[in-house]
């Protein structure tokens, strides 16, 4: 399983890596995100790939504060299908 602890990270950067994490992950792999900030669902939610990911969400208390931990579970690919040219975009 792969973990990111993003607790008090720059949150716009720690989320591309995750976002980019996650699209390279095969359906039913998992990923879990450590934060501090129970915000992030929500954003994590935005950004990641409509892959039917589902989001597991646990919150302890710490030395430091709360800590919420969320397990995100690839459900679908997000790899585009093979097939002509019709069915592919050009960048």
């Amino acid at each position: 399983m792969m973990s990111f602890d993003i607790r008090n990270a720059l949150i716009p950067f720690s989320l591309l890596k995750i976002s980019n994490a996650f699209k390279g992950m095969k359906p039913g792999d998992v990923m879990e995100v450590i934060t501090n900030d129970a915000g992030i669902a929500y954003d994590l939610q935005r950004l990641l790939p409509n892959a039917g990911q589902i989001t597991l969400t646990s919150q302890v208390m710490g030395p430091e504060g709360p800590v919420v931990r969320f397990n995100l579970k690839k459900t679908t690919s997000t790899l585009q299908p093979k097939g002509d040219s019709a069915c592919q975009t050009s960048i």
